[in-house]
């Protein structure tokens, strides 16, 4: 276990220190699911000051859920939000 958290986990974890390579690989949706990149992608943004991209995402995906009641479109909704109002 050791020897492989030392020659997988390490060089993963150096190569994703940065939080510009963690947004890379959210964008090309790389160790996560599209489930959660709709959250987490935004949020990278906003700390990469990228807010503009970040509130348009935001708002495209609202747009996407115009007619969904579904507990994914409104947790989504929860989110969005409390992102606008932290952002906008």
């Amino acid at each position: 276990m050791v020897e492989a958290i030392h020659r997988y986990g390490k060089p993963f974890m150096e190569a994703n220190a940065a939080l510009d390579e963690v947004t890379r690989d959210l964008e090309q949706v790389r160790f996560t699911s599209e489930e959660s990149v709709i959250y987490r992608l935004p949020v990278a943004y906003a700390l990469t000051e990228r807010v503009d991209i970040a509130v348009a995402q935001i708002q495209a995906h609202l747009s996407a859920l115009a007619n969904r009641t579904d507990p994914d479109a409104q947790r989504f909704r929860t989110f969005a939000t409390a992102f606008l109002s932290k952002f906008t």
